[in-house]
Protein backbone atom coordinates (compact mmCIF):
# COMPACT_ATOMS: atom_id res chain seq x y z
CA UNK A 1 0.00 0.00 0.00
CA UNK A 2 1.29 3.54 -0.69
CA UNK A 3 -0.10 5.53 2.29
CA UNK A 4 0.17 9.56 3.16
CA UNK A 5 -0.02 10.79 6.95
CA UNK A 6 -1.11 14.00 6.85
CA UNK A 7 -0.72 15.89 10.43
CA UNK A 8 -0.28 19.71 11.82
CA UNK A 9 3.37 18.97 13.03
CA UNK A 10 5.56 16.96 11.71
CA UNK A 11 5.27 13.50 12.89
CA UNK A 12 8.00 12.64 15.56
CA UNK A 13 9.05 10.62 17.96
CA UNK A 14 10.63 12.61 20.59
CA UNK A 15 7.60 14.12 22.46
CA UNK A 16 4.21 11.70 23.35
CA UNK A 17 0.88 12.64 21.48
CA UNK A 18 -0.48 12.24 17.74
CA UNK A 19 3.07 13.05 16.03
CA UNK A 20 4.54 10.03 17.93
CA UNK A 21 1.64 7.63 18.01
CA UNK A 22 1.75 8.29 14.16
CA UNK A 23 5.58 7.88 13.37
CA UNK A 24 5.61 4.98 15.30
CA UNK A 25 2.55 3.38 13.06
CA UNK A 26 4.33 4.63 10.04
CA UNK A 27 7.42 3.14 10.68
CA UNK A 28 5.77 0.37 11.51
CA UNK A 29 3.78 -0.35 8.07
CA UNK A 30 7.29 1.05 6.33
CA UNK A 31 8.92 -2.10 7.96
CA UNK A 32 6.17 -4.05 6.58
CA UNK A 33 6.80 -3.02 3.02
CA UNK A 34 4.51 -0.35 2.93
CA UNK A 35 4.89 2.69 1.16
CA UNK A 36 4.53 6.08 3.67
CA UNK A 37 4.69 9.59 3.04
CA UNK A 38 3.84 12.49 5.21
CA UNK A 39 2.24 15.81 4.60
CA UNK A 40 2.28 18.79 7.78
CA UNK A 41 2.10 21.98 7.86
CA UNK A 42 4.50 23.05 10.90
CA UNK A 43 8.16 22.03 11.50
CA UNK A 44 7.72 20.94 15.03
CA UNK A 45 11.02 18.57 15.89
CA UNK A 46 12.37 16.96 13.06
CA UNK A 47 10.48 14.45 11.23
CA UNK A 48 11.01 10.55 11.21
CA UNK A 49 14.22 9.82 8.78
CA UNK A 50 13.40 7.34 5.78
CA UNK A 51 10.07 8.77 5.08
CA UNK A 52 9.35 12.11 2.91
CA UNK A 53 7.65 14.99 3.97
CA UNK A 54 6.27 17.99 2.00
CA UNK A 55 5.74 21.21 4.21
CA UNK A 56 2.51 22.79 2.84
CA UNK A 57 3.80 26.48 1.13
CA UNK A 58 1.13 28.37 2.35
CA UNK A 59 0.76 27.87 6.20
CA UNK A 60 -1.24 31.49 6.52
CA UNK A 61 -4.16 29.80 3.72
CA UNK A 62 -4.76 26.61 4.85
CA UNK A 63 -7.23 25.93 1.80
CA UNK A 64 -5.60 27.46 -0.76
CA UNK A 65 -4.92 26.59 -4.00
CA UNK A 66 -1.23 26.45 -4.13
CA UNK A 67 -1.66 23.61 -0.97
CA UNK A 68 -3.96 22.11 -3.08
CA UNK A 69 -2.08 22.12 -6.28
CA UNK A 70 1.08 20.96 -4.14
CA UNK A 71 -0.56 17.99 -2.21
CA UNK A 72 -2.12 16.88 -5.84
CA UNK A 73 1.66 17.07 -7.22
CA UNK A 74 2.85 15.39 -3.89
CA UNK A 75 0.64 12.56 -3.77
CA UNK A 76 0.48 11.76 -7.16
CA UNK A 77 4.35 11.57 -7.47
CA UNK A 78 4.03 9.05 -4.32
CA UNK A 79 1.26 6.89 -5.99
CA UNK A 80 -0.66 7.80 -2.30
CA UNK A 81 -3.55 5.02 -2.26
CA UNK A 82 -5.38 6.42 1.03
CA UNK A 83 -4.82 9.44 2.79
CA UNK A 84 -4.96 9.57 6.64
CA UNK A 85 -5.24 12.75 8.48
CA UNK A 86 -4.50 12.72 12.11
CA UNK A 87 -5.55 15.93 12.94
CA UNK A 88 -8.93 16.30 12.72
CA UNK A 89 -9.88 19.34 14.74
CA UNK A 90 -9.00 21.43 11.42
CA UNK A 91 -12.17 22.63 9.10
CA UNK A 92 -9.92 24.36 6.64
CA UNK A 93 -7.15 21.22 6.56
CA UNK A 94 -10.32 18.72 6.85
CA UNK A 95 -11.98 20.53 3.70
CA UNK A 96 -8.52 20.63 1.52
CA UNK A 97 -7.91 16.83 2.04
CA UNK A 98 -11.17 16.52 0.88
CA UNK A 99 -11.26 17.81 -2.05
CA UNK A 100 -8.06 16.26 -2.99
CA UNK A 101 -8.78 12.95 -2.20
CA UNK A 102 -11.81 13.80 -4.33
CA UNK A 103 -9.74 15.04 -7.17
CA UNK A 104 -7.39 11.90 -6.68
CA UNK A 105 -10.30 9.33 -6.21
CA UNK A 106 -8.97 7.63 -3.21
CA UNK A 107 -10.17 6.95 0.13
CA UNK A 108 -9.88 10.16 2.94
CA UNK A 109 -9.55 9.04 6.66
CA UNK A 110 -9.49 10.90 9.99
CA UNK A 111 -8.36 9.81 13.37
CA UNK A 112 -9.71 11.27 16.30
CA UNK A 113 -7.17 11.66 19.14
CA UNK A 114 -9.18 12.48 22.10
CA UNK A 115 -12.39 11.38 23.20
CA UNK A 116 -15.53 13.69 20.59
CA UNK A 117 -17.37 14.57 23.49
CA UNK A 118 -14.58 16.34 25.23
CA UNK A 119 -16.10 19.48 25.66
CA UNK A 120 -18.78 18.36 27.54
CA UNK A 121 -16.76 17.33 30.08
CA UNK A 122 -17.81 19.45 33.09
CA UNK A 123 -16.43 22.94 33.30
CA UNK A 124 -16.06 25.73 36.23
CA UNK A 125 -17.74 28.16 34.09
CA UNK A 126 -19.39 30.36 36.38
CA UNK A 127 -19.68 33.95 34.37
CA UNK A 128 -21.85 34.77 31.24
CA UNK A 129 -19.00 35.09 29.19
CA UNK A 130 -17.20 31.76 29.96
CA UNK A 131 -20.58 30.03 29.53
CA UNK A 132 -20.85 31.50 26.57
CA UNK A 133 -17.04 30.36 25.40
CA UNK A 134 -18.16 27.05 26.30
CA UNK A 135 -21.42 27.08 23.87
CA UNK A 136 -18.96 28.63 21.14
CA UNK A 137 -16.34 25.51 21.86
CA UNK A 138 -19.07 22.67 21.97
CA UNK A 139 -20.51 24.63 18.85
CA UNK A 140 -17.58 24.59 16.92
CA UNK A 141 -16.90 20.81 18.11
CA UNK A 142 -19.76 19.65 16.80
CA UNK A 143 -19.98 21.31 13.53
CA UNK A 144 -16.33 19.77 12.64
CA UNK A 145 -17.56 16.14 13.63
CA UNK A 146 -20.67 16.40 11.03
CA UNK A 147 -17.81 17.48 8.47
CA UNK A 148 -16.07 14.59 8.98
CA UNK A 149 -19.18 12.36 8.56
CA UNK A 150 -20.00 14.25 5.36
CA UNK A 151 -16.31 13.82 3.79
CA UNK A 152 -14.83 10.62 5.42
CA UNK A 153 -14.71 7.51 3.97
CA UNK A 154 -13.32 6.21 7.63
CA UNK A 155 -13.03 7.85 10.97
CA UNK A 156 -10.72 6.36 13.54
CA UNK A 157 -11.29 6.71 17.50
CA UNK A 158 -8.96 5.51 20.07
CA UNK A 159 -11.67 3.29 21.60
CA UNK A 160 -15.26 1.82 20.87
CA UNK A 161 -16.62 3.79 24.24
CA UNK A 162 -16.11 7.02 21.82
CA UNK A 163 -18.69 6.23 18.71
CA UNK A 164 -21.83 5.86 20.53
CA UNK A 165 -21.31 9.60 22.09
CA UNK A 166 -20.03 10.77 18.33
CA UNK A 167 -23.14 9.25 16.78
CA UNK A 168 -25.48 11.14 19.31
CA UNK A 169 -23.46 14.14 18.63
CA UNK A 170 -23.16 14.20 15.09
CA UNK A 171 -26.93 12.24 14.26
CA UNK A 172 -25.36 9.73 12.41
CA UNK A 173 -26.66 6.49 11.64
CA UNK A 174 -24.21 4.55 9.57
CA UNK A 175 -21.79 2.87 11.96
CA UNK A 176 -20.06 1.15 9.59
CA UNK A 177 -17.12 3.68 8.54
CA UNK A 178 -16.56 4.38 12.49
CA UNK A 179 -13.66 2.15 14.05
CA UNK A 180 -11.56 1.99 16.83
CA UNK A 181 -7.36 1.56 16.94
CA UNK A 182 -6.05 2.12 20.43
CA UNK A 183 -2.78 4.21 20.63
CA UNK A 184 0.03 1.27 20.80
CA UNK A 185 2.44 0.78 23.72
CA UNK A 186 5.49 2.91 24.13
CA UNK A 187 8.14 0.15 25.24
CA UNK A 188 8.86 -2.82 22.82
CA UNK A 189 8.70 -5.65 24.99
CA UNK A 190 13.07 -6.21 24.35
CA UNK A 191 12.79 -2.89 26.82
CA UNK A 192 11.19 -3.81 30.28
CA UNK A 193 13.69 -5.86 32.11
CA UNK A 194 12.93 -8.69 33.24
CA UNK A 195 13.45 -7.70 36.98
CA UNK A 196 12.89 -4.52 38.76
CA UNK A 197 13.44 -3.41 42.29
CA UNK A 198 9.81 -1.73 42.98
CA UNK A 199 10.15 0.79 45.94
CA UNK A 200 6.97 2.12 47.72
CA UNK A 201 6.56 5.26 45.21
CA UNK A 202 3.07 6.44 43.70
CA UNK A 203 4.03 8.74 40.24
CA UNK A 204 2.60 11.25 38.53
CA UNK A 205 3.73 11.85 34.80
CA UNK A 206 1.95 14.47 32.56
CA UNK A 207 1.53 18.37 32.77
CA UNK A 208 1.79 20.61 35.15
CA UNK A 209 -1.76 22.16 35.13
CA UNK A 210 -4.53 22.56 36.77
CA UNK A 211 -7.64 22.79 34.01
CA UNK A 212 -7.70 19.17 32.92
CA UNK A 213 -5.16 17.33 34.35
CA UNK A 214 -5.66 18.54 37.75
CA UNK A 215 -2.20 17.72 39.20
CA UNK A 216 -4.27 20.56 42.56
CA UNK A 217 -6.09 17.41 42.67
CA UNK A 218 -3.48 14.61 43.46
CA UNK A 219 -1.59 17.07 45.63
CA UNK A 220 -4.75 17.23 47.93
CA UNK A 221 -5.50 13.56 47.87
CA UNK A 222 -0.87 13.32 49.24
CA UNK A 223 -2.49 15.25 51.84
CA UNK A 224 -4.93 12.72 52.98
CA UNK A 225 -2.31 9.62 53.00
CA UNK A 226 1.22 11.35 53.83
CA UNK A 227 0.75 10.49 57.22
CA UNK A 228 -1.06 7.45 57.39
CA UNK A 229 1.75 6.29 54.94
CA UNK A 230 5.08 7.62 56.11
CA UNK A 231 6.97 5.14 54.23
CA UNK A 232 5.66 5.90 50.45
CA UNK A 233 6.47 8.98 48.49
CA UNK A 234 5.39 11.12 45.94
CA UNK A 235 6.98 11.78 42.51
CA UNK A 236 5.38 14.00 39.67
CA UNK A 237 7.41 14.23 36.43
CA UNK A 238 6.24 16.82 33.72
CA UNK A 239 6.43 20.39 33.42
CA UNK A 240 3.78 23.38 32.36
CA UNK A 241 4.14 27.16 32.51
CA UNK A 242 5.99 28.43 35.52
CA UNK A 243 2.75 30.42 36.69
CA UNK A 244 1.00 26.93 36.87
CA UNK A 245 4.43 25.28 38.09
CA UNK A 246 4.46 27.81 40.94
CA UNK A 247 0.89 27.87 42.22
CA UNK A 248 1.16 24.17 42.37
CA UNK A 249 4.61 24.63 44.38
CA UNK A 250 2.79 26.96 46.76
CA UNK A 251 -0.14 24.85 46.97
CA UNK A 252 2.06 21.89 48.27
CA UNK A 253 3.67 24.44 50.75
CA UNK A 254 0.24 25.52 51.99
CA UNK A 255 -1.24 21.92 52.92
CA UNK A 256 2.48 21.06 54.28
CA UNK A 257 3.03 18.27 51.98
CA UNK A 258 5.91 16.06 52.65
CA UNK A 259 7.81 13.40 50.45
CA UNK A 260 6.85 14.94 47.56
CA UNK A 261 8.90 15.35 44.50
CA UNK A 262 8.64 17.42 41.71
CA UNK A 263 10.76 16.30 39.14
CA UNK A 264 10.53 17.97 36.23
CA UNK A 265 10.68 16.90 32.33
CA UNK A 266 12.58 13.53 32.91
CA UNK A 267 12.57 10.54 30.64
CA UNK A 268 9.88 8.19 32.41
CA UNK A 269 11.63 5.02 32.10
CA UNK A 270 13.80 4.78 35.58
CA UNK A 271 10.72 5.90 37.44
CA UNK A 272 8.86 3.69 36.01
CA UNK A 273 11.27 1.17 36.81
CA UNK A 274 11.47 2.04 40.50
CA UNK A 275 7.63 2.95 41.12
CA UNK A 276 4.47 0.66 42.45
CA UNK A 277 1.68 2.91 41.93
CA UNK A 278 0.47 5.36 38.86
CA UNK A 279 -1.80 8.35 39.69
CA UNK A 280 -4.54 9.89 36.82
CA UNK A 281 -6.92 12.14 37.93
CA UNK A 282 -7.68 14.13 34.75
CA UNK A 283 -11.08 15.39 33.63
CA UNK A 284 -11.15 13.81 30.70
CA UNK A 285 -8.53 11.66 28.16
CA UNK A 286 -8.38 10.18 25.00
CA UNK A 287 -5.73 7.19 25.18
CA UNK A 288 -3.34 8.54 27.97
CA UNK A 289 -0.03 6.80 26.63
CA UNK A 290 1.35 7.19 30.46
CA UNK A 291 -1.29 4.54 31.53
CA UNK A 292 0.12 1.51 29.31
CA UNK A 293 3.72 2.57 29.85
CA UNK A 294 2.90 2.12 33.68
CA UNK A 295 1.34 -1.35 32.99
CA UNK A 296 4.23 -2.18 30.61
CA UNK A 297 6.31 -1.77 33.68
CA UNK A 298 4.45 -3.28 36.97
CA UNK A 299 2.71 -0.37 38.03
CA UNK A 300 -0.92 -0.29 39.10
CA UNK A 301 -2.64 2.60 37.58
CA UNK A 302 -5.39 4.71 40.13
CA UNK A 303 -7.59 6.76 37.73
CA UNK A 304 -10.88 8.67 37.87
CA UNK A 305 -12.93 7.18 35.68
CA UNK A 306 -13.90 10.32 33.90
CA UNK A 307 -13.45 9.02 30.27
CA UNK A 308 -15.45 6.13 28.23
CA UNK A 309 -11.47 4.46 26.84
CA UNK A 310 -10.56 3.82 30.47
CA UNK A 311 -12.36 0.67 31.26
CA UNK A 312 -10.81 -0.83 27.92
CA UNK A 313 -7.40 0.50 28.97
CA UNK A 314 -8.11 -1.06 32.32
CA UNK A 315 -9.41 -4.62 31.81
CA UNK A 316 -12.55 -3.09 33.27
CA UNK A 317 -11.44 -2.25 36.70
CA UNK A 318 -8.66 -6.12 36.63
CA UNK A 319 -5.46 -4.02 35.57
CA UNK A 320 -5.95 -0.95 37.68
CA UNK A 321 -8.20 0.89 40.03
CA UNK A 322 -11.22 2.88 38.34
CA UNK A 323 -12.55 5.57 41.14
CA UNK A 324 -15.51 8.11 40.42
CA UNK A 325 -15.13 10.92 39.22
CA UNK A 326 -14.22 14.18 41.62
CA UNK A 327 -13.89 11.71 44.74
CA UNK A 328 -10.90 12.83 46.63
CA UNK A 329 -11.95 10.62 49.38
CA UNK A 330 -12.67 7.66 47.37
CA UNK A 331 -9.81 8.22 45.42
CA UNK A 332 -7.08 8.50 48.35
CA UNK A 333 -8.89 5.01 50.16
CA UNK A 334 -8.10 3.21 46.55
CA UNK A 335 -4.46 4.21 46.76
CA UNK A 336 -4.15 3.36 50.59
CA UNK A 337 -5.49 0.12 50.34
CA UNK A 338 -3.06 -0.59 47.86
CA UNK A 339 -0.79 0.52 49.77
CA UNK A 340 -1.28 -1.61 52.64
CA UNK A 341 -2.12 -4.97 50.52
CA UNK A 342 0.70 -5.67 48.64
CA UNK A 343 -0.23 -9.25 47.87
CA UNK A 344 -3.57 -7.32 46.06
CA UNK A 345 -1.16 -4.66 44.26
CA UNK A 346 1.42 -7.29 42.88
CA UNK A 347 -1.66 -9.26 41.30
CA UNK A 348 -2.91 -6.66 39.60
CA UNK A 349 0.30 -5.11 38.56
CA UNK A 350 1.21 -9.33 37.22
CA UNK A 351 -2.72 -9.24 35.54
CA UNK A 352 -1.82 -5.62 33.87
CA UNK A 353 1.76 -6.53 32.68
CA UNK A 354 0.32 -9.26 30.20
CA UNK A 355 -3.27 -7.70 29.39
CA UNK A 356 -1.42 -4.32 28.17
CA UNK A 357 0.28 -6.76 25.21
CA UNK A 358 -2.61 -6.68 23.33
CA UNK A 359 -1.89 -3.05 22.90
CA UNK A 360 2.12 -3.93 21.52
CA UNK A 361 2.62 -1.76 18.29
CA UNK A 362 2.75 -5.22 16.16
CA UNK A 363 -0.91 -5.78 17.32
CA UNK A 364 -1.83 -2.40 16.80
CA UNK A 365 -0.19 -2.12 13.41
CA UNK A 366 -2.54 -5.13 12.42
CA UNK A 367 -5.62 -3.23 12.95
CA UNK A 368 -4.25 -0.89 10.92
CA UNK A 369 -3.34 -2.57 8.10
CA UNK A 370 -6.64 -4.43 8.25
CA UNK A 371 -8.36 -0.86 8.00
CA UNK A 372 -6.37 0.25 5.43
CA UNK A 373 -6.55 -2.58 2.95
CA UNK A 374 -10.34 -2.39 3.49
CA UNK A 375 -10.69 1.18 3.03
CA UNK A 376 -8.23 1.07 -0.55
CA UNK A 377 -10.62 -1.78 -2.02
CA UNK A 378 -14.15 -0.11 -0.73
CA UNK A 379 -12.42 2.86 -2.93
CA UNK A 380 -13.54 6.41 -2.08
CA UNK A 381 -17.56 7.19 -1.46
CA UNK A 382 -18.99 10.77 -1.46
CA UNK A 383 -21.43 10.79 1.55
CA UNK A 384 -23.91 12.86 2.08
Amino acid sequence: MNLAFVNWWTFNTVLGGIEAVGARVAQSLTERGHHLCFATIEEGYPSVEGIPNLLLPDKDHIHSMVNRRALLSYFREQEVECIVCHNAYRRRLAKLLSEVAAEMGVPLVFEIHTDPSYTYCKHPFPSFVRRAELSFRRHKAVRQWRLLTQIADRIVFLSEGYIAPFRTMTGLNDSDRLISIPNPNTFVPEEIPSMMEKENRLLYVGRFEMAVKRVDLLLRVWAMLQDRHPDWTLYLLGGGSSEEESRLQSLAASLGLERVHFEGIQQPKPYLIKSKLLALVSKFEGWPLVLSEGMQFGLVPVVMNSFAALPEILDEGRAGIMTPPDDLVAYAEALSDLMVNEGRRQQMADHASMYVTKYDLSHVTDRWESMLRECIKSGRHEWK
